[in-house]
């Protein structure tokens, strides 16, 4: 009987050896590809604040025109009308192509991270990755469970190629 228990909690233990934990926000925040697309995104923005941000001072400087001008201009009027109906118009649709963009950019992150993660955890024979975020998920976990750092270096080494799926 007793034999028996020592075997069972001997195969108890051995499982709790393949169950271990990441810190989900640093490795997204140390993903390569993450701030490859982070990088982007952020060109990507500052070239359509750059437009924006000529079309409103075009829009001033036609406004300031048309303020100090002794008499009505209606072409002048008509053009402002214009240039604030396009200034909205694509104020709109960057504010709209932007957020698409970051969830685009997240969910590739997320779902690149999940398939290295996963194949991390096969070729090193883990039962169990659990996600260790600060949501409540994993409340507490010894560092001694703690691959955050070698599940980063595999996932970046991975996405460079330089990591072989086995």
């Amino acid at each position: 009987c007793v034999v028996a228990l020592f075997i069972l909690f001997g195969m108890q233990w051995q499982k709790q050896d393949n169950i271990v934990y990441v810190n989900v926000q640093q490795v997204y925040d140390e993903f390569q590809l993450k701030k490859e697309l982070e990088s982007k995104l952020t060109n990507v923005q500052q070239a359509r604040k750059t437009m924006l941000d000529s079309l409103e001072l075009s829009l001033k400087v036609l406004s300031g025109k048309i303020e100090n001008s002794l008499q009505r201009d209606a072409e002048r009027e008509n053009n402002f009308i214009v240039l604030r109906e396009e200034y909205v118009l694509k104020k709109n649709q960057f504010d709209e192509d932007n957020a698409l963009m970051t969830r685009q950019y997240s969910e590739q992150i997320m779902k690149q991270l999940n398939e290295y993660t996963q194949e991390y955890g096969k070729q090193n024979g883990y039962t169990y990755i659990l996600g260790a975020e600060g949501s409540g998920s994993v409340m507490y976990a010894s560092e001694k469970r703690d691959i955050t750092k070698d599940v980063l270096d595999y996932i970046n080494r991975r996405y460079k190629g330089e990591a072989k799926v086995q």
